[in-house]
């Protein structure tokens, strides 16, 4: 076996890693209890669960954490934006993130069932109309 991949597994078995990976589950499992309200859950034809996967999605990038941060992403702070049909016959929904360095989140649905949540600053494409916001 290699240095390299000896001290590796030395890191992830070690006592320091686990009790980051331990942590780090626990505020998963917090946030996944945490019910935030926000005008445009159940208003985008995702599921209650994947709606709110979003927000948390977001947290994770931005590296924030909402039981200690009083300036963290909140669901509400999203703004729907619509869907759009793409051409690889996927949906994207779209949401405006205010006062962020990026200022847009989706989440994609393929024709498989999976999703892809993501986050960039360019804006969506075309929307189809909804008329559903999020203030």
């Amino acid at each position: 076996m290699g240095l390299f991949k000896k001290t590796l597994q030395e890191f992830f078995n070690g006592e320091e890693f686990q009790k980051l990976l331990a942590s780090g589950r626990e505020r998963q499992q917090r946030e996944e209890a945490l019910r935030e309200e926000a005008p445009w859950f159940g208003r985008t034809g995702l599921s209650d669960e994947d709606e709110r996967e979003l927000p948390r999605y977001l947290r994770r990038e931005y590296g924030e954490d909402i039981f200690s941060d009083p300036h963290a992403l909140k669901a509400a702070e999203l703004y729907y934006l619509g869907q759009a049909a793409l051409a690889d016959g996927s949906v994207g929904h779209y949401w405006q993130v205010p006062g962020s360095e990026v200022s847009y989140a989706a989440v994609y649905c393929y024709a498989d069932g999976s999703l892809h949540y993501s986050c960039w600053a360019e804006p969506p494409p075309q929307l189809l109309p909804t008329g559903e916001g999020g203030d």
